[in-house]
């Protein structure tokens, strides 16, 4: 990310590029972003064996490959 002063707002800007390259919309987008950045915290997590990938997650995640 180099020289970039306001990563929230940067972040920002590229999921609302995807979601207009996309056709989704950014609410969408952005709610796929927070459940990858969870999902990613997790796997990094001292408790990643604890936890089952189920239910509507699941779903959602095998929609979005």
């Amino acid at each position: 990310m180099g020289n970039v002063k306001n990563i929230p707002a940067s972040v920002g800007e590229r999921l609302k590029n995807i979601a207009k390259q996309s056709g989704k919309t950014f609410d969408f987008i952005l709610l796929l972003y927070f459940q990858e950045r969870l999902l990613y915290r997790l796997s990094i997590s001292n408790y990643r064996d604890k936890f089952v990938l189920k239910g509507g997650l699941f779903i959602i995640f095998l929609n979005t490959i």
